[in-house]
């Protein structure tokens, strides 16, 4: 999540998104979310999927 944490970020200010509502909308608390994008924690792959579902991505475009 190093890498795929900034990116998440990135994706989701791009989207004009905030913490609060994607961690909402993921099922995630605003905490964990921002441990992720900053690569402070693992995420499980359901969590990771549900994440990119609501920022409408897919997985792998976190490690290009």
């Amino acid at each position: 999540m190093q890498l795929a944490g900034p990116r998440l970020r990135e994706m989701r200010q791009d989207r004009g998104l905030t913490l609060a509502a994607v961690a909402e909308s993921a099922g995630v608390t605003k905490g964990f979310l921002s441990l992720a994008e900053r690569g402070k924690t693992q995420v499980s792959v359901p969590n990771l999927l549900r994440i990119c579902e609501v920022l409408d991505v897919q997985p792998g475009s976190l490690f290009d």
